[in-house]
Order: structure tokens, then C-alpha cells, then sequence
């Protein structure tokens, strides 16, 4: 084979890769790829370029030494790389053997080449986060006069540890891997605390040196996703066996019982419920108060909306079943809603018993809670209505988590709530609410008339 050929070869190869990962469920999944990965590095450059003007006019301590802002950096990259993963569920599908994965693994392919397929979509993802925070790190290094290209660095190389780290076959289990990853970042956020404080400074260098080497450790499942995707083979599917629906569980819930039977809205449900407890426990360990606790229950919401970017996906693209059988697209649209609201509001929970004690007025908090939670669901139910990602789809289930995530916290900010009282907030926020609400119908609605159309 010529060297003209291979290279042909590979393009088509690497193009293939992109369009099944990036644009599935389209008629030209190869440009419909290109336009969404350029719409998010545009997107990333826009994000990044509105947090660095609103950063640039804030107050940041100064004083601070260049290793402490590279280790504060390469930490925050790596807590936000791997969030990154845990909130597409990216890392599952490094080591599963869906048909793309089974193809290449069979295909006379070198080693390197067959591992670069399946570190394609996470490179681009990594890319993408890159972007949206170099202008803010690059501000923080202007503001505090340290050199810009050092900053960089820590955050390139944070990012890529936080996602890499996540790849490594063992353990297996997602849930087992959120532990393992929460575990790591209470150890990084512990040895901050220490570094600030007084006594840190007798084993500054030293508590330096374990948070490089904590972070340094994740490169092992890089390795380790090199030397599992080199080696050509497939493997048999398992079949996952569940009960019959227990006859005590009423006909009405049975779109909650679909989702708990489904293995990745189960395990997308556990990994939310983790992160929030763990964030709620440290909190209250810590015995921090906080003088806007309403502003930090958007941590709680963030995760209902990821869960939510799941819901959707879960059911075939056009006419489902689901559908047929309840008697149109409504009774489907309004379980849904039912389904993903329940469980969003389990997943806020933890976080507003960690902050019911901060707030002036408990009947307001828990108001603004419903009112957040509810938003939150719903936006994570319309992101996911609008690309339906599938169980190995990583851009679209990559899209509409930030799609999701970016309206819930950019939505307070385009409301003005700086401006206004709590209770017109709560009123923004159900209205905004029901405007998603509409807007799932209407979509299902415009793909139900033109199915099989062109």
C-alpha cells in the first residue's frame, strides 16, 4: 500500500470515528459533526471570553507564590476534566465494546492508530475545555503578574489528567470510579486548606509535591487505555437480565421504574446522587455558612440537568413506542417531565439540607429550591429531546450537557437576579420552567410530523 493510500485511508478512518461519534442520528453525520464541534469551540471562545471580562473586574488576592497558583490551577483542571467525563459518561464508553469499538478492534490496524480512535472523541472534548479557559487563566495571570504560559500549562495538563484518569479498566464499575474520583478531590481540596493556612507553610513544599503526584497518578489510565484498546479482539455481549415490575407499583409510575431498570440512567442517577451528597457532607463538616446559600443550590441544580440530558435517550429517536402506546407525544412528553422532576429533586436534596440553615427565610429557600430544581430538570429534558443522545453517543450527550449546564447558570445572570427580590426569582425561574416545558412538546410534536420525511 502506497503512502498516498494510507493516508486516504486514515482520513477516512479518523472522519469515520468523528461522524459516528459526533453525528449520529443525522442525515450527513460527517458535516453535521463539523458544524457542532466548530459551533463549541466558537461557543468555548465566547464562554471564555465573558468570564475573563467579568474576572478581570474582580479583586484577586495578591501575594500569592507561582507554585501555589500552578498547583491551585492544575487542580481546578483536573476536578473540572474529570466532571467533564463523569457528567457525559464519556469514560464508559472508552472501554466498552460497542460495533465502531468491535470494528476497529478488528481491523488490521497498528497499534497506535486503533488507540488514537478511541481517543479521538476525548481529545476533542479535552480541546474544547482547553478553549473555554485559557482568556480566564490568562487574565488571572495578568492581574497577578505571573508568566500566562506557566498557567496555561498547569491548566492543559490538569484537564487531561482529570479525563485520562478516568479510562483506566479498573475498577470497572462507574460508581466504584466516582468514589475513587470524589475520594481525590476531597485529598486535593484537604491539602489546600492545610497549604493556606499558617502551619502549611512548614510543609509547603511538601504538600506541593502530594498534590502533583495525586494528580501526576491518573496518567497510569492513559497507559493502561493503550495497552486494553491495542489488542484486537471482541467481545460477547452480556445480556442484563431485570425482573418483572412487582405488582404493587402503581401504572402511573412506570416511566420511574423504565429509568431504574435502564443501566445508564441508574448509574448517571447514582453518580449525581454521589457527587451531590459528598459535596453536601463536606459542607457540613466543614461547618462553612454561605452569605447567598440560594446561589449555591445551582451546584445541585447543574446535576439534576445532567441527569436529565440522559431521559430522552433512552427511547428510540422517532415515534417511540412509549409513545404509540400512551396515545401521542403529550402523555409521553408529560411522564417524562414527571420522571426526570422526581428524580431531580432527590438529587437536589442533599445539597439543600447542607444550606437550609444559612437562609433567613426557610418558606423562600424551599420555594426557590422547587423552583431551581424544577427549571434544572426540565432544561436537562429539552437538551436531551433535542439531540437524544444514545448510550455511546459522546457528542451529543456531550452538547447537551453543556448546553444544559451553561442555561442554568448563565440564566441568573440573564435575568438580572442581582437586581430583584427572592420571590421574583422563584417566579423567573418557574416561568422559565414552563417555557421548556412547552418547548419539549413543541419538538416532539415538529419530529413526529416530519418522520421519514427528507
Amino acid at each position: 500500500m502506497t503512502l498516498q493510500s494510507q493516508s486516504r485511508s486514515s482520513r477516512l478512518l479518523y472522519a469515520t470515528v468523528v461522524s459516528t461519534r459526533f453525528g449520529a442520528g443525522s442525515e450527513r453525520s460527517l458535516r453535521s459533526a463539523i458544524t457542532r464541534i466548530t459551533g463549541s469551540y466558537v461557543g468555548a471562545v465566547c464562554g471564555g471570553y465573558v468570564m475573563a471580562k467579568t474576572l478581570h473586574n474582580a479583586q484577586l488576592p495578591t501575594g500569592i507564590p507561582s507554585s501555589v497558583l500552578f498547583a491551585v490551577v492544575l487542580s481546578i483542571g483536573f476536578i473540572l476534566g474529570g466532571f467533564a467525563m463523569l457528567a457525559t459518561g464519556t469514560f464508559q464508553q472508552a472501554g466498552s465494546r460497542i460495533v465502531m469499538q468491535s470494528m476497529i478492534s478488528l481491523m488490521p490496524l497498528r497499534p497506535r492508530q486503533r488507540w488514537s480512535c478511541t481517543m479521538l472523541p476525548i481529545m476533542v472534548i479535552w480541546g474544547i475545555l482547553v478553549v473555554f479557559g485559557l482568556s480566564t487563566v490568562c487574565t488571572i495571570a495578568q492581574k497577578l503578574g505571573v508568566s500566562a504560559a506557566m498557567l496555561s500549562l498547569a491548566w492543559t495538563l490538569g484537564l487531561l489528567s482529570g479525563m485520562v484518569g478516568l479510562l483506566a479498566r479498573r475498577p470497572s464499575s462507574p460508581f466504584i470510579k466516582t468514589v475513587l474520583f470524589v475520594g481525590q478531590v476531597s485529598v486535593l481540596l484537604a491539602l489546600f486548606d492545610h497549604l493556606l493556612q499558617s502551619s502549611g507553610g512548614q510543609h509547603f513544599n511538601q504538600i506541593i509535591i502530594v498534590m502533583y503526584a495525586i494528580i501526576a497518578l491518573q496518567c497510569y489510565g492513559l497507559i493502561d487505555s493503550y495497552f486494553y484498546q491495542t489488542a484486537g479482539s471482541i467481545h460477547a455481549s452480556v445480556p442484563e437480565h431485570r425482573q418483572i415490575i412487582p405488582k404493587f407499583i402503581p401504572l402511573s409510575a412506570w416511566f420511574l421504574v423504565k429509568l431504574w431498570r435502564h443501566n445508564r440512567t441508574r448509574t448517571s442517577f447514582s453518580i449525581a446522587m454521589l457527587l451531590s451528597s459528598s459535596t453536601a457532607i463536606s459542607m457540613l463538616v466543614r461547618g462553612t455558612t454561605f452569605s447567598d446559600p440560594y446561589g449555591m443550590l445551582i451546584l445541585g441544580a447543574i446535576l439534576a440537568a445532567m441527569f436529565g440530558c440522559d431521559i430522552r435517550g433512552i427511547m428510540r429517536r422517532a415515534i417511540p413506542p412509549e409513545a404509540v402506546l400512551l396515545g401521542g407525544p403529550k402523555s409521553l412528553v408529560l411522564s417524562e417531565s414527571l420522571g426526570v422532576l422526581f428524580c431531580g429533586l432527590i438529587i437536589g436534596l442533599p445539597m439543600y439540607f447542607a444550606l437550609h440553615g444559612s437562609a433567613s427565610s426557610q418558606a423562600l429557600f424551599l420555594l426557590f429550591y422547587l423552583a431551581v430544581q424544577t427549571f434544572s430538570s426540565f432544561i436537562g429534558l429539552l437538551a436531551s429531546t433535542i439531540f437524544v443522545p444514545s448510550a455511546h453517543d459522546t457528542g451529543a450527550q456531550f452538547f447537551s450537557a453543556a448546553i444544559a449546564s451553561s442555561a442554568v447558570v448563565l440564566f441568573p445572570r440573564a435575568a438580572q437576579f442581582s437586581d430583584v427580590s427572592v420571590s421574583m426569582q422563584i417566579t423567573l425561574w418557574c416561568e422559565a420552567a414552563v417555557i421548556a416545558w412547552i418547548l419539549i412538546y413543541a419538538y416532539e410534536i415538529i419530529r413526529r410530523k416530519h418522520y421519514g420525511r427528507t
